[in-house]
């Protein structure tokens, strides 16, 4: 940006941070962190961005604040800005990084703020208008990790740094012009700045801030691929998006399974073949999905069981909308598409799903080329990926490792039992 951009970001407790930070890194020339007393793993990743800093780009500074932003929900706003908004000093912080400036320009960047690469890719590269000191920016709410809302579309981010300073209040921060006046949509130095929204993260790290707040209408699929940060660093994906738990047993049993899903009245399985998984669930409404028509022909019989014939190539949300099954079970199947697609379904459950998800998947290299049923089904059985626990462990599910089954020549021993239970109910 002619005349160069300066990131304000304050921060305390904000599990997203590096990814934030991440985010606009390379398409800005200063960037002020300021943390108000974090006390979860907010510091370390502050250390860790310092370290990674080649450039110095970065400047940190700590100005502790008893008081915890993050606490309040939607209820109780009117009470908590009544008694911290002369006690909780982010106006005074907020003034200090605009005083610490030297950039013609800055943007606010909450900690739970993640913007996408073309996006910042536009501002990097975007001229003021000389009639324009302010600018607002698209956002999308995050609901969980596969879903989201609009609660507002545009927040005020973009400022000359020249023409601001903070309203003289403590809580909450509003920044608006030397005279005082605050910026409203329709003035003429404010313009909206059109690019693809920022993901927003409040409710993902903090549900209690809306908790019954949100009504299940308004509630998305995302359908976009997170922010690119998220694709490149793993240890802080396998540390931050909820992981599951890695557990040992000596045998299979597929009760388990059965048991879990028949604690609820509606389940969709995917790859169900002859339905033998089905009848073996108490759930009331049973669906299954097959690509193979001579299979569910085979086996179509009245045992309860829905059988649909739909190749998974063309989306399984295209075919089952949001929220409708309680249950869904993938046993023995995932293991059949290419990874990157069979992570791309595994999302698409999730949307489907509304209380759990279960699945069995044999463990390492398993080679299967041929329908051993003598069907002609060689295409659709066909082994494409191979798994290992911590691939559904960092999803989110809970992984019992069966390290002996499968003892067949040519094939690594091992299989697993995947439980995901979700939070959008």
């Amino acid at each position: 940006m002619k005349g160069g951009l300066t990131i304000h970001s304050m921060v305390k407790n904000e599990p997203l941070l590096y990814y934030s930070i991440k985010s606009v890194y390379p398409y800005v020339d200063k960037i002020l962190i300021t943390d108000t007393g974090s006390t979860d793993h907010t510091l370390e990743d502050i250390e860790t961005l310092l370290k990674e800093d080649k450039e110095g780009k970065i400047t940190f500074n700590s100005y502790p604040i008893e008081a915890d932003g993050h606490t309040w929900n939607v209820r109780q706003f009117k009470s908590y800005k009544r008694e911290y908004a002369k006690t909780v000093p982010l106006g005074p912080v907020r003034q200090s990084q605009i005083d610490a400036t030297e950039t013609d320009f800055f943007m606010v960047l909450d900690g739970d703020e993640v913007h996408y690469r073309e996006s910042m890719e536009i501002i990097h590269k975007l001229e003021f208008p000389s009639h324009i000191n302010h600018y607002r920016i698209p956002l999308i709410w995050l609901y969980d990790w596969t879903h989201f809302f609009i609660s507002y579309s545009l927040t005020g981010r973009l400022f000359r740094t020249s023409q601001i300073k903070m309203k003289d209040i403590y809580w909450p921060e509003m920044h608006q012009r030397l005279d005082n006046s605050p910026f409203k949509p329709e003035d003429e130095d404010v313009s909206i700045l059109n690019i693809k929204p920022y993901t927003h993260f409040e409710t993902v790290l903090r549900p209690h801030r809306r908790a019954g707040k949100i009504p299940r209408k308004d509630i998305q699929p995302l359908e976009m691929p997170l922010p690119e940060v998220f694709q490149k660093n793993r240890f802080y994906k396998k540390r931050f998006i909820t992981k599951g738990k890695v557990t040992q047993a000596k045998n299979k049993d597929m009760r388990n399974l059965y048991n879990e899903v028949s604690k609820y009245d509606s389940i969709l399985e995917i790859g169900c073949g002859e339905g033998r998984n089905l009848t073996r669930t108490a759930c009331l409404t049973k669906v299954g999905i097959d690509a193979f028509r001579p299979i569910l022909d085979l086996y179509n019989k009245d045992d309860g069981i829905i059988r649909l014939n739909y190749n998974l190539q063309g989306g399984l949300t295209n075919l089952i909308l949001p929220n409708t099954f309680d249950s869904v079970m993938l046993i023995d199947i995932i293991e059949h598409f290419e990874k990157d697609f069979a992570f791309e379904l595994l999302k698409q459950v999730e949307q489907v799903a509304r209380h759990i998800i279960v699945a069995f998947v044999p463990v390492g290299n398993h080679p299967q080329t041929t329908d051993d049923r003598g069907l002609g089904n060689d295409f659709f059985q066909t082994h494409r990926s191979t798994w290992y626990p911590e691939d559904f462990e960092e999803l989110g599910y809970e992984v019992v490792h069966i390290k002996n089954h499968h003892n067949q020549p040519g094939k690594d021993s091992g299989a697993m039992f995947c439980i995901k239970r979700l939070t959008h109910e």
